[in-house]
């Protein structure tokens, strides 16, 4: 066998244990899949190994001027996600560094919204930014020119029916879902009288051309027009899906959930059912024809919207298996839908709820309740009145963040249950109070107060108090967000002058707003519009508190849990078990048991028999077993985890991501953080077959006189192949990172080195200036250049490529002395170039890297000074002593010093691959292929240098092998001492391998060719 076909093998050896360690699974869309299941088939994370579950990266992704609710996806190793700024971004999913960043609002004012997750198809991103959707190139960042109007297309698309809709508040909350070349989306609207209808719309996805509309207020001639007043459609908004979709890619059939009417609390003016309010509606997806609808709130008069997208799974009931829909709503319902028929799988009741409502109200008189399974939370349906009405249902329930299914039909799900304090006003009073405010104060009470209330205090959660809000914000922060909108909080650009902005602007920093609304100067009429049916509709009613029921400590007004997470078994639509999530730290101190807080977003179910969920105002992230319901691992977070987790596989190692935005009264942050185990992997047992493989090979080598010599290296492969399947094992032992053993590993290698050295080959120096200046030179210029320029060729990362300078900084060791003696070149200058260079490589190895590697990482030159002395000049002089003093006269340790330097080898290669695992197989082949490069770039320059010099053959050889055959285990030392073993530290552990498989083999076949005396060039 060949030289070269054992170094072709090897290397496909080694590169074919690092991609075949294990797979890669993706999170491709919101949800995980187009079922919306939340659920991994992962395994790698489980119970047993939760607890060492650690912070693999952090990605800040802006300045934090908002809250974060994205759920990321990751596509083929690329993780896309939105800033607190709605800025796109993708990364590597394996590191968490920044591929790209796409700002919609570049060049213009922001309109900022909630954005919950992006879509991905045809590598093409697309998402609602403002009022409009936008598709991005997935690879580059860039809008996708052939969409739309260069990537834009306005999302007021469809919605115009008798007014004009385009400077209304219409923007996308969740992200749409593709059937086939369908992009289909619902959206996020006012809830005002002045909101734009809520229809859902499938827009062509390569072009951005509207294709279909399903209205979801009937016009005349379709289903559920009858369930309005005649042309209600003209003036009604809402109804829309604001909370996500489910799509089953086979029966071709989109399923979403549908929000109520507005304006919220008052329908005294759309008298009956109200369809498609408050509706799981199902769609054929190509045509966005009506298939069925189940309604879950009749009427609705609470804001009950249906918060997020269906869960589409199949379970066992009565013997067979069912397809089903399942759908939670605020009210904290759990309805089980066959997913053909709509009809509910467990039985449901009609039942009598309070009819006594406002005047001119007809509250409907029943409401449908689910037997199986029961509610999540405390309900009620009185209908809101001046008297004032306590709210159970309207934060949840469930919440937009959705819910999880495993493989065997048990569903999880989060839920709040906190009380709410509803009381309305009527127009007619609400204007005689107006009449007597300033005109700030008045446009206030009729734009603002009916989300952050007559008092300003807000919610404390996604609608903020505005109380001294001046002292937080200037004039014009607060202009710029009541003209551009925020979260909820819609744009009033278009809804109100300039001048009545600034008058409500003066009013909230200074308590005043210009002139008094009454006597001759009223402007009421201009704020204030009587009851009418054409857009925008104004209620006769609208509310006057809206807040929080709270006891005096600022706890919710209700006996707790005030939130628990939920295991619902939906084969038999019974319990497993119900816990708190979530607690106040200041109670748990005083040793109060785990109240549960109100939580936003949903829980992530893996098959390693776990539950992932943020969402709790204490910021943690747990993991709770899908057995027990018992909290095995938790970490506070940065900020609020308001967000839903995903979780993912690259090669073989499993990742949980949160996006931790904070917000919701809390702080806020940009940050998106990665968990996984260290070095974990999903290998199974190709890694054991593999080394049984080389270790054979090793064996069989011995056994050859030609290949005798190459039988370390393979052992080295056998080994490297454990560490990439297996890194977990060599990262650490116990408590005891492996990486400590690096550096006595290598001065016992280095002095192993000394004890092979002698005064008289010190001596010997003397006598060969000129071989020794020329190889010591081509040391430092040969391949620090070389390095340089293959850093610029093939672009890699900044720190792997600091790792390949920084081999190309390091002259050579020992190994280069072993193959000189083969290659019959010189030896004793190869010992001498190699003991010069190294005594001023603690000099000349910081220098050069500063110059050629210092934009790269950072380089501390004394630091590396003293690195080097003590890794390499401590350890020879060490080595020389033993040599002079013992050398001979301990047999059993002069023989025990080679086997020690090679184990030592052995297993820094093994560390440093396990380290950098993730690292190495992003750029594997790449990485292999550079320092291949740069070793034979080495073996040539260097050997035609000599010949140009007019050296010997032998000499010739021998700078040959001094300059291609760097010291690898030096350049580890100094990436151990940076901090950056898994990075830096890479092109050391590929280029050691490598450098005795090429130098072995070079040296074979030049021991086979006599040098002759000269070698001149003609």
């Amino acid at each position: 066998m060949r030289p070269g076909i054992v170094f072709f093998l090897v290397v496909f050896g080694v590169w074919g244990c690092g991609h075949q360690g294990g797979s890669s699974t993706d999170w491709p869309n919101y949800g995980g899949n187009k079922e919306n299941n939340r659920y991994s088939p992962l395994a790698q994370i489980n119970g047993s190994n939760v607890k060492d579950l650690k912070v693999a990266w952090t990605y800040h992704s802006g300045a934090a001027r908002h809250d974060i609710q994205c759920q990321p996806i990751v596509v083929g190793r690329v993780l896309y996600g939105v800033s607190p700024t709605l800025k796109l971004f993708a990364l590597d999913a394996a590191r968490g560094h920044e591929l790209w960043q796409f700002d919609p609002f570049k060049g213009k004012e922001p309109r900022l919204n909630e954005c919950r997750g992006v879509t991905y198809w045809n590598k093409r991103i697309f998402y609602v930014a403002g009022s409009e959707l936008l598709a991005v190139d997935a690879e580059t960042g860039r809008p996708v020119r052939s969409f739309g109007d260069s990537g834009r297309v306005s999302f007021t698309t469809g919605l115009d029916i008798n007014h004009d809709v385009k400077h209304l508040y219409v923007t996308a909350t969740s992200p749409g879902i593709v059937y086939k070349n369908l992009l289909i989306y619902g959206s996020a609207v006012s809830e005002a009288g002045n909101a734009a209808p809520g229809y859902v719309r499938g827009f062509d996805a390569a072009t951005g051309k509207l294709v279909w509309t399903f209205h979801t207020i009937p016009q005349p001639g379709e289903a559920g027009y009858e369930t309005w007043p005649k042309d209600a459609y003209k003036w009604a908004g809402g109804t829309n899906n604001w909370g996500g979709m489910a799509l089953d890619d086979k029966r071709g059939v989109v399923y979403f959930g549908t929000g109520s009417p507005s304006s919220d609390f008052y329908g005294g003016d759309r008298k009956g059912m109200n369809l498609f309010s408050d509706c799981v509606v199902a769609l054929d997806a190509g045509t966005g024809r009506l298939r069925w609808y189940y309604q879950t709130t009749h009427h609705d008069l609470w804001d009950r919207d249906i918060p997020c997208p269906p869960n589409l799974t199949t379970i066992r009931h009565d013997g067979k298996a069912v397809d089903v829909v399942v759908q939670v709503t605020k009210g904290g319902d759990v309805f089980v839908l066959d997913r053909d028929s709509g009809r509910s799988v467990f039985p449901v009741e009609e039942r009598a709820v309070p009819v006594a409502g406002l005047p001119g109200e007809e509250p409907w008189p029943t409401q449908p309740f689910p037997l199986k399974p029961e509610p999540l939370c405390s309900q009620s349906y009185l209908p809101p009145s001046e008297k004032g009405t306590v709210l159970v249902g309207y934060s949840g329930g469930a919440e937009w963040g959705g819910n999880a299914v495993d493989s065997s039909g048990v569903f999880y799900q989060n839920s709040n249950n906190a009380p709410w304090l509803l009381q309305m006003v009527s127009m007619v009073e609400r204007k005689k109070e107006i009449a007597a405010l300033s005109k700030g104060q008045g446009l206030y009470v009729t734009s603002c107060s009916p989300c952050h209330g007559a008092d300003r205090k807000g919610n404390g959660l996604e609608v903020p108090s505005l109380q001294g809000i001046g002292k937080r914000l200037k004039k014009d922060e607060i202009a710029l967000v009541v003209a551009t909108g925020r979260g909820r909080m819609p744009s009033f650009q278009n809804q109100l002058s300039s001048s009545d902005r600034e008058a409500i602007i003066d009013f909230l920093v200074s308590g005043w707003g210009g002139r008094r609304v009454g006597g001759e100067h009223n402007d009421a009429k201009d704020t204030v519009k009587g009851k009418r049916s054409d857009f925008p509709y104004v209620p006769p009613y609208i509310s006057k508190v809206w807040e929080k029921v709270e006891d005096s400590n600022g706890y919710p007004g209700i006996k707790p849990p005030w939130g628990t997470l939920s295991a619902i078994d939906l084969n038999t639509g019974d319990y497993k078990w119900k816990v708190p999530l979530g607690e106040y730290p200041e109670l748990a101190k005083k040793g109060v048991p785990a109240t549960g807080t109100e939580s936003y977003g949903g829980p992530l179910a893996t098959a390693g028999g776990l539950v992932f969920i943020a969402g709790t105002r204490d910021e943690k992230i747990r993991a709770f077993d899908q057995q027990t319901g018992k909290v095995v691992w938790e970490y506070k977070l940065p900020a609020g985890g308001f967000a839903t987790p995903i979780t993912y596989s690259i090669d073989g190692r499993q990742y949980v991501v949160i996006a931790a935005g904070g917000g919701r009264g809390l702080k806020t942050s940009g940050e998106y953080v990665a968990f996984a185990l260290d070095g974990a992997t999903e290998a199974g047992m190709g890694g054991w077959f593999l080394m049984v493989f080389f270790v054979v090979v090793a064996l069989l080598f011995r056994r050859s006189r030609v290949l005798k010599g190459f039988s370390f290296t393979v052992i080295i492969f056998a080994v490297v192949s454990l560490a990439l399947y297996y890194p977990q094992y060599f990262i650490k032992v116990g408590d005891f990172k492996l990486s400590r053993l690096i550096l006595p590993l290598l001065q016992v290698i280095m002095f192993g080195m000394g004890t092979e050295l002698s005064l008289r080959e010190f001596r010997d120096v003397l006598r060969m200036p000129k071989g020794i200046i020329i190889g010591v030179v081509c040391h430092y210029t040969i391949m620090p250049l070389v390095s340089y320029c293959i850093i610029h060729v093939f672009r890699f990362p900044p720190e792997i490529a600091a790792g390949i300078v920084l081999v190309g900084c390091c002259p050579s060791g020992l190994a280069s002395n072993v193959m000189s003696w083969l290659a019959r070149a010189n030896l004793a200058l190869s010992v001498s170039v190699t003991t010069v260079s190294t005594l001023l490589s603690p000099f000349v190895t910081p220098l050069l890297m500063r110059l050629l590697a210092g934009q790269l990482v950072a380089v501390h030159f004394w630091a590396m000074v003293w690195d080097i002395t003590q890794i390499v000049i401590l350890p020879i002089v060490a080595g020389l002593l033993f040599n002079y003093l013992l050398k001979g006269r301990v047999g059993w340790l002069d023989r025990a010093m080679p086997l020690v330097s090679m184990m030592g080898i052995a297993a820094i290669i093994v560390v440093i691959t396990a380290a950098g695992r993730d690292s190495l197989l992003a750029v594997g082949l790449l990485l292999i292929a550079a320092t291949l490069l740069q070793n034979v770039a080495g073996y040539a320059l260097g050997y035609w240098s000599g010949r140009l010099l007019g050296m010997e053959e032998k000499d010739c050889r021998t700078i040959s092998l001094e300059v291609g055959m760097q010291n690898g285990g030096l350049a580890s030392g100094i990436a151990l001492a940076m901090g950056k073993l898994a990075t830096v530290g890479l092109a050391p552990a590929v280029f050691g391998p490598m450098m005795n498989i090429t130098g072995s083999s070079l040296a074979t076949w030049w021991h086979k060719k006599a040098p002759g005396t000269k070698k001149k060039v003609s």
